[in-house]
């Protein structure tokens, strides 16, 4: 093979192994769901803001509160796309199972190792929280009882979008609960709920047919 060809061909080789470890990339970063991880953000930017309102806010347990909340959807939403492949509720085009599955337990592992962390400016009570927050990330979809396939979607994103990081991220910042900071989380856990019933209104026809009953499928359009 002459120099000119050779070098020629490795420079498609090159581009070719490039282009495919962007479009790996690219599948990763889709598959985390990245336009709705505000979702996860905002609650701990309330709790933080109404932290710092009471003359009370500290930046690394904020940081490691945002951190949980960005790792714990992430997995979520890898685990998601899991389950909902594995019952036939999602669409075919996704990441090989078997690295979704271990994508959803290397984001999880973050999420508990932040959380963990956060003892440091709290107690050691937080891990009944950690724990609540594990468990729901995979029962969401998966196990014996999947929530979101018993219309108790709505309720999970209420409590983990809304009521749990705005409460506990104000609690870690200020050692106490508040009712304006309970009654905040209510009112954006409900937005976070808006997300979900516009993506299940969408997913109606195929949810049917996979027998996830969402609010949208029990109570229809």
């Amino acid at each position: 093979m002459c120099p000119f060809c050779f070098y020629f061909c490795m420079q498609i080789m090159l581009k070719t192994d490039m282009e495919d470890k962007k479009s790996l990339a690219g599948a990763w970063v889709e598959a985390a769901r990245p336009r709705t991880l505000p979702a996860s953000v905002s609650p701990v930017l309330l709790g933080c803001a109404l932290a710092y309102y009471d003359g009370m806010f500290d930046i690394t347990p904020a940081v490691l509160c945002l951190l949980v909340a960005l790792f714990a959807q992430i997995a979520s939403n890898f685990a998601n796309d899991y389950f909902d492949f594995k019952k036939g509720a999602d669409r075919e085009d996704r990441l090989g199972p078997k690295a979704m599955l271990a994508g959803t337990f290397v984001m999880l592992g973050l999420a508990c190792l932040s959380g963990l962390l956060l003892i440091c400016f709290a107690d050691w009570r937080l891990i009944w929280v950690g724990l609540a927050i594990a468990i729901c990330v995979l029962a969401y979809s998966a196990g014996p009882f999947p929530l979101a396939y018993n219309g108790l979607g709505d309720v999970c994103v209420l409590l983990f979008y809304g009521v749990i990081p705005v409460c506990f991220t104000y609690y870690i910042q200020t050692l106490s609960f508040s009712l304006l900071s309970f009654l905040l989380s209510v009112a954006l856990g409900l937005l976070s709920v808006n997300i979900l019933v516009v993506n299940n209104y969408r997913d109606y026809l195929q949810d049917k047919a996979a027998r996830k009953r969402t609010t949208i499928v029990l109570f229809g359009r």
